[in-house]
């Protein structure tokens, strides 16, 4: 076959609800625009998901009409990666795990050590999953480790 130089994306939808105190916070924490990130199925109608406050909870492949009719601001943005579909694959074998509700606490106190390996915020199963499918799209994030505030804003500066 012949060699293909097409740069390959994942899609990620970033949202935030104003009305939801943990999206508050979350936002404010995070120091940006959104409070929530799920990946989109490569092809397909339905994306990936790790989210407290979605029943059920946790790690979870829904259709993707539940996002619009879910959120009130969102906003599509698509990262360079050489594998979506192997990124998708890996996020999907994660799927029935549980929201890490340890995250938040451990992130603001910088004790990664509270957190739960096989538990899941919303940006550790975009990002783990594609550190594990071979590539990092956002230096300077380490699979299973904090981004400083500082280094979200570089993380944000990359998806604008």
């Amino acid at each position: 076959g012949q060699r293909s130089d097409a740069v390959s994306h994942i899609i990620l939808g970033f949202s935030h609800h104003p009305n939801k105190v943990l999206s508050r916070l979350a936002k404010w924490g995070m120091r940006g625009n959104w409070s929530h990130v799920m990946m989109l199925e490569p092809g397909g109608r339905r994306y990936i998901e790790s989210s407290g406050t979605s029943k059920p909870s946790g790690v979870q492949i829904r259709d993707l009409s539940e996002f619009f009719a879910s959120r009130p601001e969102w906003e599509f943005r698509t990262v360079d990666h050489p594998d979506p579909k192997l990124v998708w694959d890996i996020a999907c074998s994660f799927e029935g795990a549980d929201y890490d509700w340890w995250y938040w606490p451990a992130w603001f106190l910088r004790k990664p050590e509270l957190q739960n390996p096989n538990k899941f915020v919303c940006n550790e199963l975009i990002l783990d999953s594609s550190i594990l499918a071979g590539h990092n799209p956002f230096p300077p994030y380490v699979e299973r480790t904090f981004t400083t505030p500082q280094e979200w804003t570089i993380i944000s500066k990359l998806l604008e």
